[in-house]
């Protein structure tokens, strides 16, 4: 997604997807801000640690301008606010919920 050469991001919509299997007992790190979708072959359970700054939530914020789905960009608005604007968690959680069961 950021084209270390140029010092510049790319857009979303011309990213290429790499397709990756996690055998069991591995894991993947994703860095912030990675656009992901991710789907079992088998059965298993997932853990996903989705960790933001101010200075993540604010570089997400940049990605509805890239293409990112408006859907991701809501949820990165949400974690701005409450990182950056320093809204309240009992304000903001009902909006985030949702993502609990969001697929990206």
């Amino acid at each position: 997604m950021f084209n270390k050469k140029k010092g510049v991001e790319s857009d979303y919509k011309k990213c290429n997807p790499i397709e990756v299997t996690i055998n069991p007992g591995e894991m993947l790190f994703l860095p912030a801000t990675t656009l992901h979708h991710v789907f079992s072959i088998d059965m298993s359970i997932s853990v996903n640690i989705d960790f933001h700054t101010s200075a993540t939530s604010l570089k997400g914020l940049t990605g509805i301008k890239h293409g990112m789905p408006l859907k991701n960009s809501y949820y990165n608005v949400i974690s701005f606010l409450g990182l950056v604007c320093k809204v309240p968690s009992r304000f903001l959680f009902p909006l985030y919920q949702s993502y609990l069961n969001y697929v990206s």
